[in-house]
């Protein structure tokens, strides 16, 4: 961060991309973004992107955020 603009260029596979605020809002979300285009949103703080092949995506106005956690150790046998 801070991401506001991106580029597919050199991209082979589509893309979904949306633009987020300080406050996990999604300002500008876009679907199957093909190669060769460019996009900005100069409010944005962070972009998502992902391959768009997978199903549903964010709309402007939902909010999103990071989690961070700990791994667990692997263990054996069944978790409770």
């Amino acid at each position: 961060m801070p991401c506001n603009d991106v580029h597919t260029v050199g991209m082979v596979r589509k893309l979904d991309i949306a633009f987020v605020d300080r406050c996990g809002v999604v300002l500008e979300s876009y679907r199957a973004v093909g190669p060769m285009r460019r996009l900005r949103c100069p409010r944005a703080v962070a972009t998502i992107e992902r391959f768009a092949e997978c199903g549903t995506w964010f709309s402007e106005g939902d909010r999103v955020g990071l989690v961070a956690y700990a791994a667990r150790r692997e263990r054996k046998g069944p978790t409770r």
